[in-house]
């Protein structure tokens, strides 16, 4: 266990965390077939050219300039223009020369190398996902085949499959939607690890997918430095926060508890949970207590299955909490710089770096359609500090060309008034209190019964179970 020693004479232990494995990480899970072979001088090949030409001249004219959004949205159509009327010819060119007819020649679009492993990761992610959301249903069906009669079992899978099948063409809604994919895409990734019927003989003693987050929990060693081969540094303090964060998720977790209640329950859930308290104010607080915080939160969105709350239908709202989070992150690191724990020797340099960059990662390649004000503060800052920024594959797609651009959009940035957590947050606490409203172990019994898998049907819990939105989703409310 290292000791980092704060000048407020805070004791920082680190733990570490291994890497995940692919089959943890769900590289294996699908969703990573192979891209379609490109041919040597095929019309795909000089499309694809002329894209990545394109997204360079794009980035070029967007680049060191302040525009709203319909200017932004000018130029982009402006630089696109001779782009695409040269792919055009391109195209023309090879139906005169009978080598294509001219509906296959507009059939094939040209697609830049960033799309392309955009595209990758969409699939991986929503593979992930989908897989989670079939486990969860599986998870269930073994608990009930415990006590179920065969004919039972199946009664109840029919009755009660509605909701996850539900949340799985939601999800795939979600990706056709926000993601480099198409509808025929979204429909061809399915979940790989079985069904209801083909799993409900097993027990809930059998080999699965349970334990996985007890196992998670212990699983930390405790190397002098880091080893960026087997594992990864947190605080002692973040990695409980963490846990203690988990545990509150599994409270707000309707398929946990057996209960279908609406779609966007969880989502909202998690975003309670992420509407963080005003610790940060307190100054009798340690800064490394506020920044497990920052940790905790952090390791969620790499760790804890973030998908149901990107899938909430308030995307303004997750949006404005995703911000915040970065603005507590920028805010808790200058005051570890100003009480001397960010130092040469400090394990915590180790640490904030990995923390920053699943940060950064998680910002750039999975919240891609949210507007997010503090990532060239957060790149600015980190950097000021001789903390180092290096991409890894373990850590995700982030690479040293977003970095640059990260870097160069700060440039025209830096003068506006600068981002702060004490002007910043009480605004967002008005809209984002926070509390236990989605926790479902303080829902009176009766209404929790009603939400159970099997009484779904009943009267007083249909008004629940359709779309509902932030203002009216309370479950106490009736």
């Amino acid at each position: 266990m290292a000791k980092a020693q704060a000048v407020d004479s805070t004791p920082t232990e680190i733990v570490f965390i291994k890497w995940a494995t692919p089959e943890d990480s769900g590289e294996e899970d699908g969703g990573n077939e192979e891209e379609e072979q490109v041919l040597p001088g095929s019309l795909k090949e000089i499309l694809d050219g002329i894209a990545n030409a394109k997204t360079k001249a794009v980035n070029g004219a967007l680049m060191n300039k302040s525009f709203t959004f319909e200017e932004g949205r000018r130029i982009i159509n402006e630089t696109s223009k001779p782009f695409l009327q040269t792919m055009d010819e391109a195209r023309q060119k090879f139906v005169d020369d009978g080598k294509l007819a001219e509906e296959e020649a507009k059939a094939i679009l040209g697609v830049d190398d960033y799309t392309k492993k955009e595209t990758r990761e969409s699939r991986r992610h929503l593979q992930k996902a989908l897989n989670k959301i079939r486990g969860k249903g599986i998870l269930q069906y073994r608990r009930w085949a415990k006590v179920l009669t065969k004919l039972e079992l199946q009664q109840q899978i029919t009755e009660t499959s509605k909701p996850f099948e539900e949340r799985i063409d939601k999800c795939r809604a979600f990706y056709e939607k926000n993601r480099p994919l198409t509808a025929e895409e979204v429909k061809a990734i399915t979940p790989t690890i079985g069904n209801a019927e083909e799993d409900s003989g097993r027990g809930e003693n059998d080999e699965g997918p349970k334990g996985k987050d007890k196992d998670a929990e212990n699983n930390v060693a405790a190397p002098s430095r880091v080893v960026p081969d087997k594992g990864f540094p947190v605080t002692k303090l973040g990695w409980q926060k963490f846990v203690e964060l988990k545990r509150e998720v599994d409270k707000r977790d309707q398929d946990l508890h057996g209960m279908y209640i609406y779609i966007d329950f969880t989502g909202y859930g998690i975003k309670e949970l992420a509407e963080f308290d005003t610790v940060i104010f307190k100054k009798d607080i340690s800064p490394v207590k506020k920044w497990a915080i920052v940790e905790a939160l952090t390791l969620y969105l790499r760790m804890g299955g973030h998908i149901l709350l990107m899938m909430t239908d308030d995307s303004e709202g997750t949006s404005e909490v995703l911000d915040m989070l970065g603005i507590m992150s920028l805010t808790a690191l200058e005051m570890l710089y100003e009480i001397g724990s960010i130092g040469t020797i400090s394990p915590l340099r180790d640490n904030i770096a990995i923390l920053t960059l699943f940060f950064l990662n998680f910002m750039l390649n999975v919240a891609i359609d949210f507007k997010l004000r503090c990532l060239s503060e957060i790149v600015r800052t980190t950097e000021a500090y001789d903390i180092a920024l290096t991409p890894s594959d373990k850590v995700g797609c982030i690479d040293h060309e977003e970095f640059d651009i990260i870097r160069q959009l700060g440039k025209f940035t830096k003068k506006a008034a600068r981002i702060s957590w004490k002007t910043g947050y009480p605004k967002f606490k008005r809209k984002h209190p926070g509390g236990n409203t989605y926790d479902i172990t303080l829902m009176p019994e009766k209404k929790r019964a009603s939400h159970k898998f099997g009484n779904m049907g009943d009267d007083d819990s249909n008004s629940d179970t359709d779309s509902h939105s932030h203002s009216d989703s309370n479950p106490d409310s009736d």
